[in-house]
């Protein structure tokens, strides 16, 4: 199966959430691997991470990976702020 890759914007806040959704939904519908290219993230709030959460953790009770591209340095930043960084994976990524 190949591992689709999905670009996250460069700001991701509150009134993005829809729209991050939209994209992550059919994602989880095909039930396969998937990379996250976080490498433009500059801003990212509590939300949206929030959301790329779950959605990590539904892909993993899928059975599938969430891999992470290049995260930001902020993206990195808002994950271990809130403490999920190790829930994402994100520390065993180098940036």
């Amino acid at each position: 199966m190949k591992n689709q890759v999905i670009q996250l914007s460069e700001t991701s806040g509150i009134a993005d959430i829809d729209e991050l959704f939209k994209t992550l939904k059919p994602v989880l519908e095909k039930n396969a691997p998937v990379t996250m290219d976080a490498s433009n993230i500059t801003s990212i709030d509590t939300t949206s991470m929030q959301l790329l959460l779950s959605f990590s953790q539904k892909m993993q009770i899928n059975g599938n990976k969430v891999k992470w591209q290049k995260p930001s340095e902020e993206f990195c930043r808002a994950a271990k702020l809130i403490g999920i960084e190790s829930h994402l994976g994100l520390d065993t990524v180098s940036l």
